[in-house]
């Protein structure tokens, strides 16, 4: 094969659900011509905190990461507002791919670029630095604002369930208003649930008084596009369904329901595991309480060990022969509990 053929078939365009398998590097090189670099990686702490082995510590703080901590994945964008893996924890046991899609680590949560600087932080500030993590602190002080991306609103193409009408719509020019990432209306607004923390349950005060901080839906997107009842009932329009990308609801041609529930299926065996360690040890308790327990009515505790090996309880009558082997019921140890 020639090598221009060869040429044509590396530079296919990629099928958005096969970049797990491809390296992050090889995307990269493909996608960043289409797009411009975030900002987010401009930032050293982002891009560099825990990547590199320290060799001499130069730098306060240092970034590199030292002998007794795990160290961080480099995080690549590869076009398209997506990264090498996501914020989102791996719910697979001890993976150690390298390709992984899912954060293996706190740091690689709290260093993602869509996670860094978006949450208040806890500890006060002592001498405008954190009392707690220093100068690499991941979350927002008072002192602070809330990271701005900077993204160009019409080269998002990317669906983010965190994000998914959160925010007023910067588009000026007339548009398709019903796969728009953003709200129009304040009935389409919706919160980001990683932030706040509310529940499916809808608010039924007619003017809410807690505002963003209450705990319950006010609005039907927040409802439809809370993660717990996200995608989790099929779609009725099936095929005739115009907005598959942003629909709450899941397709059966669609790989992202696909994945969904092979997480779900991984927790039920994580609990299942949970749940069959529990059993073991408690059938492991039931079986050394069950010889102690008396061996004619196999109803109470024992309270004496025949000479014969048989055991028996303060209301059971044995007369001179052991009523089981019919050997010399003789106690010969009592049994203190």
């Amino acid at each position: 094969m020639s090598s221009k053929c060869s040429m044509l078939i590396e530079t296919q365009p990629l099928d958005m659900w096969s970049w797990e398998v491809i390296s992050s590097e090889f995307q990269q090189k493909m996608n960043l011509n289409l797009d411009e670099k975030p900002k987010e990686l401009e930032n050293p702490i982002i891009k560099n905190y825990l990547v590199n082995p320290c060799k001499v510590c130069s730098e306060d703080p240092c970034l590199n990461y030292h002998p007794g901590q795990k160290p961080r994945r480099e995080i690549l964008y590869l076009g398209g507002s997506r990264w090498s893996y996501s914020y989102k924890k791996c719910l697979r046991k001890k993976c150690e791919n390298p390709k992984c899609p899912d954060a293996h680590s706190l740091e690689e949560i709290l260093y993602h670029p869509k996670y860094y600087k978006t949450l208040k932080c806890n500890y006060i500030l002592k001498d405008s630095i954190c009392e707690r993590f220093g100068k690499l602190c991941p979350y927002i002080h008072d002192l602070e604002k809330p990271q701005d991306r900077q993204v160009n609103p019409l080269k998002i193409n990317q669906f983010d369930l965190a994000t998914f009408k959160t925010t007023p719509c910067p588009i000026r020019k007339i548009h398709n208003r019903k796969i728009c990432f953003y709200y129009h209306r304040p009935i389409e607004k919706r919160r980001n649930p990683i932030k706040y923390a509310y529940t499916t349950e809808a608010c039924r005060k007619h003017v809410c008084t807690n505002l963003e901080m209450c705990n319950k839906c006010h609005t039907n997107n927040e409802y439809i596009y809370h993660p717990s009842v996200f995608r989790k009932n099929p779609c009725r329009l099936n095929e005739k369904c115009l907005v598959k990308e942003i629909c709450p609801f899941y397709h059966i041609d669609r790989h992202d329901r696909v994945l969904d529930q092979c997480g779900e299926i991984e927790q039920l065996i994580n609990r299942c595991e949970e749940s069959s360690k529990q059993f073991s040890e408690l059938r492991n308790k039931n079986s050394l309480f069950q010889k102690f327990l008396c061996s004619m009515c196999f109803g109470n505790k024992s309270q004496y060990i025949l000479k014969c090996g048989h055991t028996k309880c303060n209301e059971c009558q044995v007369s001179t022969l052991c009523s089981l082997c019919q050997k010399p019921a003789i106690p010969l140890i009592k049994i203190l509990f």
